[in-house]
């Protein structure tokens, strides 16, 4: 288990600053994982903790600025369900791949099954949520 510290400044009453030390566990095999990147992006691991955090609060206040009206409601391990309540039902988003044939296109791509389409603002909502990514790809090419 690696242990990451990293400094909060805090400021008092009296203006004062205070630096408070918070520790956070990463497992050995996603800090093995991170290594590679680390160095490619000359940066640390608590900058690197940082920024994934940061991104993600902004990531959050976009998508309430972006579709108040959508929220994640469950990922299983094929679908996203979200609860749209402009709609009053629930959307569920899927992967799936692109056929062989097509020349142009080659992957995946998200599809809503509720709007029987792969544009809507259920697919946006989940590319930019990033929940896209907890669906299993496996069985799949890949």
């Amino acid at each position: 288990m690696v242990f990451l510290h990293y400094n909060c400044i805090m400021v008092s009453e009296r203006q004062n600053t205070i630096k408070k030390s918070h520790t956070v566990n990463i497992s050995d095999a996603v800090y093995n994982g991170l290594k590679e990147m680390l160095i490619d992006r000359k940066t640390t691991l608590t900058d690197l903790v940082n920024d994934s955090l940061t991104a993600q609060i902004n990531r959050n206040t976009f998508l309430k600025m972006y579709a108040p009206h959508l929220s994640e409601d469950y990922v299983s391990k094929n679908a996203i369900f979200l609860n749209d309540l402009k709609l009053c039902k629930t959307a569920i988003v899927k992967i799936k791949e692109h056929p062989d044939s097509d020349l142009d296109n080659s992957g995946f791509y998200g599809y809503c099954e509720t709007c029987d389409s792969d544009s809507c603002m259920h697919v946006r909502y989940c590319l930019a949520s990033a929940s896209i990514l907890k669906l299993d790809t496996q069985g799949k090419m890949v």
